[in-house]
Protein backbone atom coordinates (compact mmCIF):
# COMPACT_ATOMS: atom_id res chain seq x y z
CA UNK A 1 0.00 0.00 0.00
CA UNK A 2 2.88 2.32 0.86
CA UNK A 3 4.48 1.66 -2.54
CA UNK A 4 1.27 2.58 -4.35
CA UNK A 5 0.99 5.82 -2.40
CA UNK A 6 4.59 6.75 -3.25
CA UNK A 7 4.02 5.97 -6.94
CA UNK A 8 0.80 7.99 -6.95
CA UNK A 9 2.45 11.03 -5.30
CA UNK A 10 5.39 10.78 -7.72
CA UNK A 11 3.01 10.75 -10.73
CA UNK A 12 1.22 13.83 -9.38
CA UNK A 13 4.57 15.54 -8.91
CA UNK A 14 5.62 14.78 -12.51
CA UNK A 15 2.31 16.10 -13.81
CA UNK A 16 2.76 19.35 -11.90
CA UNK A 17 6.33 19.75 -13.14
CA UNK A 18 5.08 19.27 -16.70
CA UNK A 19 2.41 21.95 -16.27
CA UNK A 20 4.84 24.40 -14.70
CA UNK A 21 7.42 23.79 -17.43
CA UNK A 22 4.87 24.28 -20.19
CA UNK A 23 3.68 27.55 -18.60
CA UNK A 24 7.28 28.80 -18.36
CA UNK A 25 7.77 28.15 -22.08
CA UNK A 26 4.45 29.88 -22.89
CA UNK A 27 2.99 26.62 -24.08
CA UNK A 28 -0.45 25.48 -23.14
CA UNK A 29 -0.70 21.81 -22.28
CA UNK A 30 -3.31 19.86 -24.19
CA UNK A 31 -4.19 18.20 -27.43
CA UNK A 32 -3.58 19.90 -30.75
CA UNK A 33 -5.99 19.02 -33.55
CA UNK A 34 -4.26 17.54 -36.60
CA UNK A 35 -7.01 19.14 -38.71
CA UNK A 36 -6.26 22.79 -37.86
CA UNK A 37 -4.59 23.63 -41.17
CA UNK A 38 -6.83 21.71 -43.55
CA UNK A 39 -8.74 23.69 -46.15
CA UNK A 40 -12.02 21.77 -46.01
CA UNK A 41 -13.46 23.74 -48.94
CA UNK A 42 -10.87 22.32 -51.33
CA UNK A 43 -10.07 18.99 -49.69
CA UNK A 44 -11.67 15.79 -50.97
CA UNK A 45 -14.16 14.28 -48.57
CA UNK A 46 -15.70 10.84 -48.92
CA UNK A 47 -18.86 9.22 -47.62
CA UNK A 48 -18.19 5.67 -46.45
CA UNK A 49 -20.22 2.86 -44.94
CA UNK A 50 -17.92 0.34 -43.30
CA UNK A 51 -20.42 -1.87 -41.46
CA UNK A 52 -23.32 -3.02 -43.64
CA UNK A 53 -25.32 -6.26 -43.53
CA UNK A 54 -27.38 -7.94 -46.25
CA UNK A 55 -29.71 -10.93 -46.40
CA UNK A 56 -26.54 -13.02 -46.67
CA UNK A 57 -26.54 -12.73 -42.86
CA UNK A 58 -29.07 -10.75 -40.82
CA UNK A 59 -29.79 -7.73 -43.05
CA UNK A 60 -33.16 -6.92 -44.61
CA UNK A 61 -31.99 -6.24 -48.17
CA UNK A 62 -30.07 -8.26 -50.74
CA UNK A 63 -26.51 -7.37 -51.62
CA UNK A 64 -27.67 -5.92 -54.92
CA UNK A 65 -30.29 -3.71 -53.19
CA UNK A 66 -27.80 -2.51 -50.58
CA UNK A 67 -25.21 -1.55 -53.20
CA UNK A 68 -27.79 0.29 -55.30
CA UNK A 69 -29.19 2.17 -52.28
CA UNK A 70 -25.75 3.35 -51.18
CA UNK A 71 -24.79 4.32 -54.72
CA UNK A 72 -28.00 6.32 -55.15
CA UNK A 73 -27.42 8.10 -51.83
CA UNK A 74 -23.95 9.25 -52.92
CA UNK A 75 -21.68 6.92 -50.97
CA UNK A 76 -18.08 6.67 -52.20
CA UNK A 77 -16.88 3.60 -50.30
CA UNK A 78 -18.84 0.53 -49.20
CA UNK A 79 -17.87 -2.50 -47.11
CA UNK A 80 -20.33 -5.37 -46.78
CA UNK A 81 -19.66 -6.94 -43.37
CA UNK A 82 -22.15 -9.76 -43.07
CA UNK A 83 -21.87 -11.96 -39.98
CA UNK A 84 -19.34 -14.74 -40.62
CA UNK A 85 -19.82 -14.48 -44.40
CA UNK A 86 -16.80 -13.37 -46.38
CA UNK A 87 -17.87 -11.05 -49.20
CA UNK A 88 -15.01 -11.42 -51.65
CA UNK A 89 -16.47 -8.97 -54.16
CA UNK A 90 -19.79 -7.64 -55.43
CA UNK A 91 -19.85 -9.87 -58.51
CA UNK A 92 -19.35 -13.35 -57.10
CA UNK A 93 -21.32 -12.96 -53.85
CA UNK A 94 -24.87 -14.27 -53.52
CA UNK A 95 -27.33 -11.66 -54.91
CA UNK A 96 -24.39 -9.70 -56.28
CA UNK A 97 -24.21 -7.37 -59.26
CA UNK A 98 -24.06 -8.27 -62.92
CA UNK A 99 -20.79 -7.32 -64.64
CA UNK A 100 -22.41 -4.51 -66.64
CA UNK A 101 -23.86 -2.82 -63.52
CA UNK A 102 -20.62 -3.29 -61.61
CA UNK A 103 -18.76 -1.52 -64.44
CA UNK A 104 -21.30 1.33 -64.40
CA UNK A 105 -20.80 1.87 -60.65
CA UNK A 106 -17.01 1.54 -61.00
CA UNK A 107 -17.13 4.28 -63.69
CA UNK A 108 -19.45 6.61 -61.76
CA UNK A 109 -22.27 6.41 -64.29
CA UNK A 110 -25.12 8.84 -63.55
CA UNK A 111 -22.96 10.51 -60.86
CA UNK A 112 -20.69 12.66 -63.03
CA UNK A 113 -17.87 10.14 -62.79
CA UNK A 114 -17.98 9.87 -59.00
CA UNK A 115 -17.40 6.16 -58.45
CA UNK A 116 -18.27 3.98 -55.48
CA UNK A 117 -15.44 1.71 -54.38
CA UNK A 118 -15.96 -1.68 -52.83
CA UNK A 119 -13.76 -2.82 -50.00
CA UNK A 120 -13.22 -6.47 -50.92
CA UNK A 121 -12.87 -9.51 -48.71
CA UNK A 122 -14.93 -8.19 -45.81
CA UNK A 123 -16.99 -9.70 -43.01
CA UNK A 124 -17.92 -9.36 -39.37
CA UNK A 125 -16.43 -12.10 -37.25
CA UNK A 126 -19.19 -12.56 -34.73
CA UNK A 127 -18.42 -15.81 -32.99
CA UNK A 128 -17.56 -13.86 -29.84
CA UNK A 129 -16.43 -10.27 -30.38
CA UNK A 130 -18.15 -8.84 -33.49
CA UNK A 131 -14.96 -7.61 -35.15
CA UNK A 132 -15.03 -6.27 -38.71
CA UNK A 133 -12.31 -7.46 -41.06
CA UNK A 134 -11.34 -5.83 -44.33
CA UNK A 135 -9.09 -7.25 -47.07
CA UNK A 136 -9.18 -10.64 -45.34
CA UNK A 137 -8.08 -13.77 -47.15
Amino acid sequence: MKKLLVIFVFCIFLSCVGLITSDINNESPGIVSPYNNIDWQNYGQYIAALHVHTTNSDGRNTLNEVIEAHYTKGFDILAITDHNVLTADWLSARNGLEQERFNAIANGESRDGRVMLQIPLTNEQSVSDHINTFFAD
